[in-house]
């Protein structure tokens, strides 16, 4: 999951903290800055450090929407100088 979170740079990562077998704390530490992480568990939980937000099982879609956006704009993704426009590819055609 780490490596696929580096090269495909994701704008959040959807963690179910039931299927994770490394410790919480070392994802987040290792993560942390990369891309917004949005925790998956079965009981509420307190607002813990590094995750931007969290889901309580089962949730409905509008609520997996409102986590994916609320930790996006907790976390927002620095934008990568290589990325180029469709106004810029268009203007040097």
């Amino acid at each position: 999951m780490l490596a696929q979170i580096d090269e495909l740079q994701f704008d959040a990562a959807l963690v179910d903290v039931e299927k994770i077998t490394m410790p919480l704390d070392e994802l987040v530490r290792t993560v942390s800055g990369r891309t917004a992480l949005i925790r998956i568990d079965l009981a509420a939980v307190e607002e813990t450090p590094g995750w931007d937000a969290y889901l309580v099982k089962s949730f409905l879609m509008k609520d997996l929407q409102s986590a994916i956006d609320a930790a996006i704009m907790r976390h927002p993704k620095p934008r990568r100088e290589s990325v180029v426009s469709y106004s810029e590819l268009a203007g040097s055609a």
